[in-house]
């Protein structure tokens, strides 16, 4: 029985205690909505899961890594034994968590909480590129709302809190928040092979437009541009920003080059072209940190 096993007991009582602190502080502030006799938001298995300690995280990922190997599923065939092991530090570091879903196949659980910060003109904030600050590499392409992964036991409106110490200090006495929605999204990760549930929370918020022109921030520099080929002039419609429209913000982890944009760019990033216009983009600029 599970009053047995003691690592069984203490996962049900942490889940219970998840499931409870969920409830009683659902609102439309922190989840949206109420509460009634039909859901509770924020509860659904992944989200519980992330909002449970280190030690039953790791205690559901790796009972999911067991089954895994035992059944040798076709996920587990896509994965290389350096996937493998990247896959276990990630799940013991409590940078996501894993599952077993519905249909009894692994899934990878992300939490995110971003921020669609919007103009009086109707352009967002989007993050062009970013870079660690402990790394030497490149910039790295981004695409997308500013935004941070949820810590361990973080709620959405505590992770935008946590968001605007940091990385949207710049912005947050001027910003106004309105609304969260969310927007999940189920993805095949290319590391790892296997499903990921990407739990977007998203925050609607405005600015005014006198704010941005007031933002004083070290601006990258623009390398002079190549001639553009043939198969690259369909994307001249879409105007990648000057160096000096760009922000740069920061965090306790990254740098990020931002610019004000039309929100429409954030799908077009998403396909292979909008990438690959980014990826020049990105080459083509420099920040001294």
């Amino acid at each position: 029985s599970i009053s047995r096993c003691h690592m069984l007991r203490q996962f049900f009582e942490e889940y219970s205690f998840a499931f409870h602190k969920r409830l009683v502080e659902a609102s439309p502030v922190s989840a949206g909505t109420w509460p009634d006799d039909l859901q509770v938001p924020l509860t659904d298995y992944g989200e519980i899961v992330l909002g449970m300690p280190q030690f039953e995280q790791n205690f559901v990922g790796l009972k999911v890594l067991e089954r895994m190997e035992t059944q040798y599923s076709l996920p587990w065939r896509g994965m290389s034994e350096k996937r493998i092991h990247e896959l276990e530090k990630e799940v013991g570091s409590g940078r996501c968590v894993l599952i077993e879903n519905r249909e009894g196949a692994a899934e990878r659980v992300v939490s995110f909480t971003g921020l669609h910060m919007e103009t009086s003109s109707g352009q967002v904030l989007v993050v062009l590129a970013k870079k660690g600050l402990d790394s030497d590499g490149e910039l790295e392409p981004e695409g997308q709302l500013p935004g941070v992964k949820q810590h361990q036991g973080e709620l959405p409106n505590q992770a935008l809190r946590r968001m605007m110490r940091e990385q949207m200090r710049p912005f947050a006495k001027a910003v106004r928040v309105h609304s969260f929605r969310r927007e999940d999204r189920h993805e095949n990760s290319a590391r790892y092979k296997i499903k990921t549930n990407y739990i977007r929370v998203i925050y609607s918020a405005s600015l005014p437009e006198a704010f941005t022109s007031s933002l004083s921030e070290r601006s990258p520099q623009n390398r002079l541009p190549r001639q553009l080929s043939k198969q690259e002039r369909p994307l001249q419609k879409w105007t990648m920003p000057e160096a000096h429209a760009c922000q740069i913000l920061q965090d306790s982890c990254d740098v990020y080059v931002c610019a004000f944009m039309d929100p429409e760019c954030l799908e077009f990033f998403r396909k292979s072209s909008g990438r690959k216009l980014l990826t020049q983009w990105v080459h083509n600029v420099t920040v001294n940190i």
